[in-house]
């Protein structure tokens, strides 16, 4: 892949098995595999499934301005409403391998992701979302950062497995704006931290239930 895949309205992108169609990143783009085709005004139902992504992170440099803002990511959506990944492994990305910003109705199923430089999964501002069998290995390579990172948002279901990740295994954070009504079920080993839940002045962070 040279430039990203915009996918438009209604777009379901298919593969026979993540170890079978794999898309990877040519050296040097520093792009995103995957993105919607309208960031501005939305898309709708999306859906990835059955696919592998391979990032090349060594080999993706830092656009500048990008410094602490995603680049490189294997799918990044923003402004979607609907959206559906499901058996889809992710390895090598130099950013965040599933990072969502003001999405909607979002249901990952059986993901992983391995080797990233930021997240496995990350959002901002993100409604209804559902993490579900999710194993994330060796996050934060880049630099410091957690497994599984919501910013913002409510409703979230998170039940994931997050391994060797050089910040904290999954994180709430009400950083850009507040985060309600969130579900954990998971587990983190190897993490710097385990959980965390922080909100900075301004925000609310509540109706938080971990086990």
């Amino acid at each position: 892949v040279r430039r990203m895949l915009r996918l438009r309205d209604g777009t379901t992108l298919v593969g026979a098995g993540p170890t079978v169609t794999v898309l990877a990143l040519t050296a040097g783009t520093s792009q995103h595999l995957v993105t919607n085709a309208d960031g501005h005004d939305g898309n709708r139902d999306l859906e990835l499934r059955s696919l592998g992504l391979l990032g090349r992170a060594d080999e993706q440099p830092v656009p500048p301005g990008h410094e602490r803002y995603p680049f490189s990511c294997g799918a990044f959506l923003r402004n979607v409403d609907g959206v559906v990944i499901r058996d889809v492994v992710a390895r090598d990305v130099r950013s965040t391998a599933f990072h969502f910003e003001r999405c909607r109705h979002v249901r990952i199923d059986d993901v992983e992701t391995h080797g990233v430089g930021w997240s496995g999964v990350s959002t901002a501002g993100t409604d209804d979302i559902e993490i579900r069998g999710v194993l994330c290995t060796d996050s934060g390579r880049d630099r410091k950062h957690s497994a599984v990172h919501l910013d913002g948002g409510t409703g979230a279901l998170i039940e994931a497995t997050a391994l060797d990740a050089t910040g904290t295994g999954i994180m709430l954070e009400a950083w850009t704006g507040s985060l309600f009504d969130v579900v954990v079920r998971g587990e983190a080993r190897r993490c710097d931290l385990g959980f965390s839940a922080t909100a900075a002045e301004g925000w609310e962070l509540r109706h938080v239930l971990v086990r």
